[in-house]
């Protein structure tokens, strides 16, 4: 994921501000003076080094997402974990004349991009990233006052053994997907009780006879006895709220198609499913 972030990054620059690939070079290396030695004496460079990940904690949660299915399963996923991934962006000219003024020209039209969103947008995502559904939200900080607020920024250019430069600090924050799920049959009978008061909520689908998993969406679902009605959603499912414990007659229709069942409630099988042939 973490490849596909950095060629996302790179994607970002060099359409928006942009930096097309004939005219500069961005790099993802640690910028040692050894590395800085081999860059091109012809285009300027920028170098985008991924430093640090670390767990975003704020956004953590344990509660498990839940997505109703078209078949009327039920799926449970385990929340991805969300990662802030560390860059330091730095710029650096080949001109033998004010090359300074030219990478600090640079870092400012990087800043104006960056700046300009939130999140990175959807039109540059890159690998897996641009395969998610929906597309994922990868919100940006940019210029972060702490940079470095541990270690100090000093240590850092030491340790690459290079002057101190003005560097673009920039985070992202990725999900991870753990990849846990559990799929089963949706919860179809609720019984809730208030002191001395009971009520029940029951849920269930209309579908097609000769497909058993294809619901059939805007059915009128009617509960006879009680003159309740309701529409079902895009993938079959309706429900009622408010019934009392006994045994009624449920009918569904469409264009002259009808489908009657007389359905005990709380059904002992939790299966208050209609059947359109």
């Amino acid at each position: 994921m973490l490849s596909y972030l950095d060629k996302t990054i790179e994607n970002l620059l060099r359409k928006k501000v942009p930096l097309p690939e004939a005219e500069y070079d961005i790099s993802f290396d640690i910028p040692t003076k050894e590395w800085a030695n081999k860059i091109s004496s012809t285009k300027p460079t920028i170098n985008i080094y991924l430093y640090d990940v670390r767990e975003n904690r704020e956004l953590r949660t344990n509660e498990w997402e839940t997505k109703l299915n078209d078949d009327g399963t039920v799926t449970k996923e385990r929340p991805p974990v969300r990662l802030d991934v560390f860059y330091l962006i730095t710029a650096w000219s080949p001109a033998q004349t004010e090359a300074v003024l030219d990478e600090h020209h640079l870092l400012s039209q990087i800043l104006a991009l960056l700046f300009k969103f939130a999140s990175i947008p959807e039109d540059v995502l890159e690998g897996d990233l641009a395969t998610i559904d929906p597309p994922p939200k990868l919100p940006l900080t940019v210029a972060c006052p702490d940079a470095f607020k541990e270690q100090g920024v000093g240590q850092f250019w030491n340790a690459v053994d290079q002057y101190w430069r003005p560097f673009i600090h920039l985070i992202v924050t990725i999900p991870i997907d753990l990849q846990e799920k559990i799929t089963g049959p949706a919860v179809r009978t609720k019984i809730i009780k208030l002191n001395a008061e009971e009520t029940i909520q029951i849920g269930g689908r209309v579908v097609e006879a000769s497909d058993l998993t294809q619901g059939i969406a805007n059915v009128m679902v009617t509960i006879v006895e009680l003159g309740k009605s309701t529409l079902t959603d895009k993938r079959g499912c309706f429900s009622f709220s408010g019934l009392k414990r006994g045994t009624y007659t449920f009918k569904a229709s469409i264009n002259g198609r009808e489908a009657t069942r007389i359905i005990q409630v709380p059904a002992p099988d939790g299966n208050y499913d209609l059947v359109l042939s």
